[in-house]
């Protein structure tokens, strides 16, 4: 990496000697080491388990630069960030979150973090996409991935001895197939922070919410379409059609729904206290 490079402006820039920027270029190396130096990343850092991506113990809501973090630890974090693929991203969000150093132990097996983690996982994804994390209810989520562990266990896939702990594989195996945007909403949400060329990722908006469509449309309802897909992400979602406003009418259903081309999400909402999987098993 070169000490010195030319911005946009014509103006000369000093980067620091010495530090290996690894995939980053040197602008990009440059916008992270100021914030660093800065102190300017403290909301970044606030977000990620230190102990998985920066080899500090425990979460990390101090200033930059102290309690052992590097620059170059910082860097390569960065490097994931910015420049990594999305399976590496998606990596390294979900070791953010269970605050683990790695997924897999030296041995090949599933490394283990306590079951209130999965709530850090969730809480990393609502501060990627916007969302205040104190104000969504995580229940549904954590309950969505204990459900996908518990299966695990039961096929085998996964130990199930020790049940103070989960095995973090089965949580990105959930990911992967429930949160695939995570990974890259992380990376957009770093290079707002530390670089500030691109916008941070937000989560699906919906215009004109009815009564009942609002209560679908909760903040965690809005924060898993996110994760579900990239199309949802950033989106402002049209009604097209709610019972409780345009009546339960299907020629009314038919006005809102001919001649729309793009994608579709249908919302049902379930009387006396029934699951979907219960209903659905009912119809024949």
């Amino acid at each position: 990496m070169g000490a010195e490079f030319s911005g946009g402006g014509g103006d000369v820039v000093e980067v620091r000697r010495g530090v290996d920027p690894g995939p980053l270029s040197d602008a990009e190396c440059d916008a992270v080491v100021a914030a660093f130096d800065g102190r300017a990343v403290d909301g970044f850092l606030d977000a990620q388990s230190v102990d998985g991506l920066l080899g500090v113990d425990g979460f990390y809501p101090q200033l930059a630069g102290a309690r052992g973090v590097t620059v170059e630890a910082f860097l390569a974090c960065a490097g994931t960030a910015l420049r990594g693929s999305s399976s590496a991203r998606l990596d390294a969000a979900a070791r953010a979150g269970l605050g683990l150093a790695a997924l897999v132990d030296g041995r090949g097996d599933s490394s283990r973090a306590p079951p209130r983690a999965l709530r850090g996982v969730f809480a990393l994804a609502a501060t990627c996409y916007g969302v205040d994390a104190a104000a969504v209810d995580l229940a549904p989520l954590v309950a969505g991935v204990s459900r996908a562990i518990a299966e695990d266990v039961a096929a085998g896939v996964e130990d199930g001895d020790d049940a103070r702990t989960i095995p973090a594989a089965s949580v990105l195996r959930w990911c992967l197939r429930h949160a695939p945007t995570l990974g890259d909403a992380w990376g957009a949400y770093a290079r707002s922070r530390l670089v500030g060329d691109a916008p941070a990722p937000a989560a699906p908006v919906l215009r004109a919410p009815s009564a009942a469509l609002g209560g679908a449309f909760s903040s965690a309802a809005r924060l898993q379409l996110a994760l579900a897909s990239p199309r949802l992400a950033g989106r402002a979602l049209a009604r097209l059609y709610a019972s409780d406003v345009d009546g339960l009418s299907f020629n009314r259903l038919l006005h809102g729904i001919l001649g729309w081309t793009g994608p579709t999400l249908l919302v049902l909402r379930l009387a006396g206290g029934e699951s979907a999987r219960n209903r659905s098993s009912k119809v024949s």
